[in-house]
C-alpha cells in the first residue's frame, strides 16, 4: 500500500516536473515537447520529489533505477544546481558585491551587468544539466510511473 501510494504521488511530482523543464511546441506538431531553457521548478515541488523517491528507495532496498534516480538529483548534481539557482538573488549579490552600486549613477548599469551574469550562470547550469534531464524524465522516471 506504502508502495502504490508512493508511486501515485511520483506521478503527480513528474507531471509538474515535466511542466517545469518541457515547453510543449504548438507548430509544427502540436505534441512535440522540448526542454525549456529557462525552466522554473519551485523548490517545495524539488523537495517533495526527493522526498518520494527517497521513499521509494526505503521501499525498494537495492533497487538501481533509484539509486540512479538519486545520483541525478542528489545535491550538489547539476539538475539539483539548475532548480535551487535563484537567478534574482545571484544577481542582487552581485550588485550588492560591486562597489560600483555605491554610486546611484551607476547603480542601472551595474544592476543590468548583474542580471545578465545571473542570467548567463543560469543558463551554464542548464547545458550542464540538460542531458541529465532528459534522462530522468524520458528514460528513468517513466519506468517507475507506467
Amino acid at each position: 500500500m506504502a508502495l502504490y501510494s508512493a508511486l501515485s504521488k511520483l506521478q503527480d511530482v513528474y507531471e509538474k516536473l515535466e511542466e517545469g523543464f518541457y515547453s510543449i511546441a504548438d507548430f509544427p506538431l502540436p505534441e512535440d515537447k522540448f526542454l525549456n531553457h529557462d525552466p522554473y521548478i519551485s523548490s517545495k515541488l524539488f523537495d517533495e520529489f526527493l522526498d518520494i523517491i527517497h521513499e521509494l528507495s526505503d521501499l525498494l532496498e537495492g533497487s538501481r533505477l533509484i539509486e540512479e534516480v538519486l545520483n541525478l538529483i542528489e545535491e550538489d548534481s547539476p539538475i539539483n544546481n539548475l532548480v535551487m539557482f535563484n537567478e534574482q538573488n545571484y544577481a542582487i549579490d552581485l550588485t550588492n558585491k560591486n562597489p560600483a552600486s555605491y554610486n546611484e549613477e551607476d547603480l542601472s548599469s551595474v544592476q543590468e551587468q548583474s542580471s545578465q551574469k545571473a542570467h548567463e550562470e543560469k543558463s551554464n547550469l542548464f547545458n550542464e544539466a540538460s542531458e541529465d534531464i532528459k534522462r530522468l524524465m524520458e528514460e528513468l522516471l517513466p519506468l517507475l510511473i507506467q
